[in-house]
């Protein structure tokens, strides 16, 4: 297990003991997320400090330093070969990076405010960002082009995500909704509202089933969160 914590410090944990194997230090700022690269040989963390790191999971020693934001990385995470990184951040852009080199290799810039997420489809062939100017935009990995902006919310977009098949979007908002789209047309195909606050995230079952949203279930008072799961009674296809 990896954590990432205000501290400024990421903790690698044994599963079976609860101890702390090893503690990665080096950003200057607090982690704000931690992943594993799909072969778990390395992390990848993300930092207020403006840089987003790679690490030996072996030794926590810190292979590279991505810098280029200028402001707070929000998310980072490889792509499925591993080949590539993708970050977003406070500064209202998207990076794509190689995690070999650490060269940036595309700017994704056209939100005006935070990219508080960026994932890659499943065929990593585009990126999805959410920004706290209430949208949610899809573009062409190779050329940074905006392909599509998905606009519905009335607030920030706080996170956005690919269904399985890449052929559908999710996007969860502090307008206390779950929105999903059409990633090939960018219609809005279903509005799931009932939550009474910010929704942080959501996502997907598997089979595109159900989608599963997690929840600030506070409503001014006590910070209580919680998870919902909706079911999708037909299937939700791009037209």
């Amino acid at each position: 297990v990896i954590t990432g914590s205000f501290d400024g410090t990421a903790q690698l944990w044994s599963v079976d003991s609860g101890e702390c194997i090893r503690t990665l230090r080096g950003h200057h700022g607090c982690v704000r997320s931690a992943a594993f690269s799909h072969d778990g040989m390395q992390i990848l963390t993300a930092s207020d400090d403006r840089t987003a790191r790679v690490w030996a999971a072996h030794t926590g020693l810190c292979l590279r330093t991505l810098e280029g934001h200028a402001g707070s990385v929000a998310s980072a995470s490889f792509a499925p070969d591993a080949a590539c990184i993708l970050t977003s951040s406070w500064d209202c852009t998207a990076r794509l990076w190689s995690a070999g080199t650490g060269d940036s290799l595309c700017i994704f810039q056209g939100h005006t405010d935070y990219v508080r997420s960026a994932v890659l489809s499943p065929d990593a062939a585009r990126v999805l960002t959410a920004s706290d100017d209430c949208t949610a935009k899809l573009w062409h990995r190779e050329t940074g082009e905006c392909l599509l902006t998905l606009r519905g919310h009335a607030v920030f977009v706080l996170s956005a995500v690919f269904s399985p098949d890449g052929v559908q979007a999710l996007t969860a908002s502090a307008d206390h909704s779950v929105k999903v789209w059409s990633a090939r047309t960018g219609e809005c195909l279903r509005t799931l509202e009932g939550h009474c606050a910010h929704v942080y995230s959501a996502v997907f079952t598997p089979d595109t089933s159900h989608i599963r949203n997690a929840f600030d279930g506070g409503d001014g008072g006590d910070d209580v969160t919680g998870a919902r799961s909706t079911s999708c009674p037909t299937p939700l296809l791009a037209t």
